[in-house]
């Protein structure tokens, strides 16, 4: 497997990143050369829009590239003077320093509330999928409730590629004491 192959994924998140912040740049470029809509502030705060996106889509990675690149445009184009990377005032330095640990602190947030929101779906499920197997269990009679009848369900429930049923012989657990151990397939 080679290189962009393994890391397709993350090539392709980070260009879009790039792209979407370039498209802001252009965007807020644009009205700030044409129009006396929109300030170095309002730029900061469409940059800091796709720092959010970045983290929430992305992981803490991407976003923290996103706001990087966003911290050095809104240097290059924003602060005075313009088109280079020099800051002319000690107020733009604060600016520039205040917009970085924003944009930083920002993404790590968003990226952690989309982390928490994805576990939360991933825990439901299986709390979900539990209660399925519970009620199997529960329903299911003497005569049928079997080991290979249980593996079954287990498999089918979690759906998974393999499942174990390990049962261990006296005095090293508890008697009649049952352990399944499902590993989810690759």
């Amino acid at each position: 497997m080679n290189f962009f192959e393994k890391n397709k994924r993350l090539i392709i998140r980070i260009c879009l990143i790039i792209l979407f912040t370039g498209i802001i740049l252009v965007i807020t470029k644009l009205t700030y050369q044409f129009s006396s809509i929109t300030s170095a502030t309002t730029s900061a705060f469409c940059f800091l829009i796709a720092v959010l996106f970045s983290a929430y889509f992305g992981d803490i990675i991407i976003a923290i590239v996103t706001s990087l690149i966003a911290t050095i445009c809104f240097d290059y184009f924003y602060l005075p003077p313009v088109g280079k990377f020099t800051i002319a005032a000690f107020p733009d330095a604060i600016a520039l320093t205040t917009f970085l640990i924003t944009a930083v602190l920002t993404s790590r947030l968003t990226s952690a509330a989309a982390l928490n929101a994805k576990n939360t779906r991933y825990f439901e499920q299986t709390s979900t999928d539990l209660n399925e197997l519970a009620l199997w269990l529960i329903q299911t009679s003497k005569e049928q409730l079997t080991l290979s009848e249980i593996a079954r369900q287990i498999l089918h429930t979690f759906k998974l590629e393999y499942c174990a049923v390990h049962i261990y012989g006296e005095g090293k657990y508890p008697p009649m004491s049952l352990r399944f151990h499902a590993l989810p397939g690759s």
